[in-house]
């Protein structure tokens, strides 16, 4: 069941365009935060975050637990664990926007770059080190691997916690301080998983000493995960800046090889991770 969920969730959100345009609302998002806002009315803030965050996954497990454990129940779980991942992956359409990104780059048009990089949430196309790249496989990690991982070995009352945790960690109040540590302690596991595989879909040997660096600085658990993420990734694409740049610090041209790289070094461990919960399912160690 985990595994079949999982596929039709992968064909869907890459191959179904009107899931991709209700997406780009932002519609589950603007919910919570209304949500959230009436609860704020009558309860403290922290209080009705933790509400969200906790009771929401509760009220799911319970509805799950109710479901006959065979026949027509298992049916109604599948239904419903399909619907809410749908939900749960890709929220800023990563791989989508990160496409139109390297088009944009292309086309050398430096205003369609800098808007699509904005829309990711990214630094301005212009910038060095191919910060761009390392930031799309970090989002790889958060919009997709992170929520399968947890999805495969939790099921989606797990893999709803973990979205949810990681919407109040990404606010700026004083009260998502304990939301980002358990952002942290959920990536941890997940993120090395995702380093090894960037690993082998990509150049082992540079990757595995970009992770083994000891010059590397110590960092809180959030930031080090990610900051494992991006190097191991960067390392991997085995790129090097082109000769069309010139003398020019970076060239849109040169973002454009980055920008698709990294989408499809992500796609090809989005893929790896389907093909280890396709192992674990045939080996009875998933359901």
């Amino acid at each position: 069941m985990t595994l079949f969920i999982a596929l039709i969730v992968f064909v869907l959100e890459r191959f179904f365009s009107p899931l991709a345009h209700w997406r780009a609302e932002q519609r589950c998002r603007r919910g919570l935060a209304r949500l959230n806002d009436r609860l704020s009315q009558t309860l403290p803030a922290p209080v009705a975050a933790a509400l969200i965050v906790f009771g929401l996954p509760l009220l799911l497990g319970l509805l799950l637990y109710s479901f006959p454990a065979q026949g027509f129940g298992l049916i109604l779980m599948g239904t419903v664990s399909l619907g809410l991942l749908l939900l749960l992956v890709a929220p800023q359409q990563a791989e989508r926007r990160s496409s139109e990104l390297a088009q944009a780059c292309l086309n050398a048009d430096e205003s369609a770059a800098d808007a699509c990089s904005i829309e990711l949430g990214l630094p301005r196309a212009r910038t060095n080190d191919q910060q761009l790249a390392e930031r799309i496989i970090v989002l790889g990690f958060a919009e997709w691997f992170a929520v399968l991982f947890w999805f495969a070995v939790g099921g989606i009352v797990v893999a709803l916690l973990y979205r949810l945790i990681e919407w109040q960690a990404s606010n700026d109040h004083p009260a998502a301080a304990p939301y980002r540590w358990f952002k942290g302690l959920f990536d941890w596991l997940p993120a090395r998983l995702y380093a090894a595989l960037l690993l082998l879909a990509g150049g082992f040997n540079r990757g595995l000493d970009a992770w083994l660096d000891p010059a590397v600085p110590e960092q809180p658990l959030p930031a080090a995960n990610a900051a494992l993420i991006g190097r191991v990734g960067h390392a991997a694409l085995e790129l090097t800046r082109a000769d069309d740049c010139g003398d020019t610090p970076s060239c849109l041209i040169d973002q454009a090889r980055w920008v698709k790289a990294a989408s499809a070094i992500v796609l090809r461990v989005v893929i790896l991770g389907l093909g280890l919960i396709a192992l674990f399912t045939l080996n009875g160690w998933l359901r």
